[in-house]
């Protein structure tokens, strides 16, 4: 920017959290994150809240509906928007609205989609995705929070396996059921639809405590998962190949 102004930018969140999760969030993305509200001015946009915080170097917006998100990301006229989650997520469709260059952390899920043509770069976790997401400007971006994530040895294994993972279909948390049952622990964000009814529940949480499998239905604060971790002998993912969970392997080492 000119006349020694920080560059801004707007990071699109089109996901749902409490505001005490957002205080709380301390993984790989926020760090990284940080690092870059060293130099610019970053500011978050998220819908489904009503708030107002500051974590570290960034200040997050708390919006009721995704509309004003797009407007109020747009009133505080970004230089560069950075959205993250899956290709599929209804605001990812308007981020050209701000009019601005466009960058996505895609966060796994379905590779094709019309939603890509919303954006000039992808940031993607794994070679996998860099071979299979039909896009000209790729890149992979990738890493976890070293300052929380590290060997602990406040904690002893009291499970054969840990999951760590949305509480999603395509996680395929019904293969880890029947692997571990009592042995296992599932922990994850259970999300909750409008109309009080859990998303893909039966196939997700419901099979895990049906098969004896010990559930933490929410992400835990960041400083709690490496004792999380270390109360399994293993990690494991039992994702599709698309589903995600690559930042879990390094986290759990």
């Amino acid at each position: 920017r000119d006349g020694g102004l920080q560059v801004k930018c707007a990071f699109i969140w089109h996901a749902e959290f409490r505001t005490q999760e957002l205080l709380n969030w301390q993984d790989g993305l926020w760090a990284a994150l940080q690092e870059l509200g060293k130099d610019w001015e970053v500011r978050i946009f998220v819908p489904y809240g009503d708030a107002q915080v500051r974590v570290g170097e960034i200040d997050i917006e708390q919006y009721p509906r995704p509309s004003q998100v797009l407007e109020a990301a747009k009133d505080w006229g970004p230089d560069a928007v950075l959205a993250w989650g899956g290709l599929d997520r209804p605001l990812h469709a308007a981020v050209r609205q701000l009019g601005k260059p466009t960058a996505l952390c895609f966060a796994g899920g379905i590779t094709k989609h019309p939603n890509l043509d919303c954006f000039d770069l992808i940031f993607v976790e794994t070679d996998y995705h860099i071979d299979r997401i039909k896009h000209p400007n790729i890149r992979k971006a990738f890493g976890v929070n070293t300052e929380i994530f590290r060997p602990t040895q406040w904690q002893q294994p009291h499970f054969m396996a840990i999951m760590p993972a949305a509480f999603a279909r395509y996680k395929r948390y019904d293969l880890f059921a029947q692997a571990f049952g009592d042995e296992g622990l599932a922990i994850g964000q259970v999300q909750i639809q409008s109309n009080g009814t859990v998303w893909e529940g039966d196939e997700c949480h419901e099979v895990c405590l049906k098969h004896g499998v010990a559930v933490i239905p929410r992400i835990t604060p960041y400083y709690m998962m490496p004792f999380m971790y270390g109360l399994a002998r293993a990690t494991v993912l039992t994702s599709l190949t698309y589903g995600g969970g690559d930042r879990a392997v390094l986290e759990s080492l």
